[in-house]
């Protein structure tokens, strides 16, 4: 395990640890840093915080990050999927943001809760690593961290673990 990874994951601790707030992405009195910006999108989130506990540590680790993460629908570039997060960080004095999109397949809302949870851990895997600042670093980032599936895509194994993890505590609720 690499030490940056390592990092990561302790801070992600500590942020769990630290808040025991439920947080509710469609609250605009809010400051969580996930933000769906459709109420079906916004929602999804709140289900998923409410059901999963490694959605909600997910979403609070953000929280722990100078990222915002927009959720809407739209497409992505491999049309197979039912999300994505684009491969785009715009950084501001204060902010990095970045956005998934989600895809209009017709999908039940538990897989679409897991779908976004593993775009959210992807987000993650950028946010928590301070010197990925441009688009340009987050490609550099996941050739290092993850597999190409193919030029317009990456994978990690970490995510499609969070994914599963999501699916699983959906399923027992």
């Amino acid at each position: 395990m690499n030490t940056t990874a390592s990092f990561c994951g302790l801070l992600g601790l500590v942020a769990v640890l630290a808040s025991g707030a439920n947080v509710r992405a469609d609250d605009p009195a809010s400051t969580t840093r996930v933000r769906a910006q459709e109420p079906e999108l916004a929602e999804l989130v709140h289900e998923g915080t409410d059901r999963s506990a490694t959605f909600r540590r997910l979403v609070q680790r953000i929280d722990e990050t100078d990222g915002i993460v927009y959720i809407q629908t739209g497409p992505c570039s491999i049309s197979a999927v039912a999300g994505c997060l684009l491969m785009r960080v715009t950084e501001t004095e204060h902010a990095r943001y970045l956005r998934i999109h989600v895809t209009a397949h017709p999908t039940r809302a538990e897989q679409r809760i897991s779908i976004l949870g593993h775009e959210l851990q992807h987000a993650y895997e950028i946010l928590c690593r301070n010197s990925v600042r441009t688009t340009a670093d987050a490609y550099a980032l996941f050739i290092r961290i993850g597999s190409a599936r193919s030029i317009r895509g990456f994978e990690t194994d970490e995510a499609q673990r969070v994914e599963g993890a999501i699916a699983r505590e959906l399923a027992a609720r």
